[in-house]
């Protein structure tokens, strides 16, 4: 594995993929219980979750050295993308009164 170099951003990236990662996860384990199976909660799940990646590759950018940082950069729009179709998706199946 390479080295990582952390540095004040890179850490305060790590801080947000932990606190991004937790609100995920409880959000995937609501899903388990039949009373919280709708379209929306799928949705904002799967967007919170491809957050927690997109945060991840964050962190990874910036610790990682130059070379296999490309990996994490290069992945970084497709997380993006992925994760913004799900909110405008959420958005749009949202109930309205």
């Amino acid at each position: 594995m390479p080295e990582l170099s952390l540095t004040p951003a890179s850490i305060s990236y790590l801080t947000q993929f932990i606190l991004s990662g937790l609100i995920s996860g409880y959000l995937i384990l609501r899903l388990r219980k039949p009373k919280g199976r709708d379209t929306q909660s799928f949705l904002l799940a799967g967007a919170l979750a491809l957050i927690t990646v997109f945060i991840g590759l964050l962190f990874l950018d910036l610790s990682l050295l130059p070379t296999p940082r490309l990996y994490a950069v290069y992945l970084e729009n497709t997380a993006l993308a992925l994760a913004l179709t799900l909110l405008i998706q959420f958005a749009y199946h949202f109930p309205s009164l």
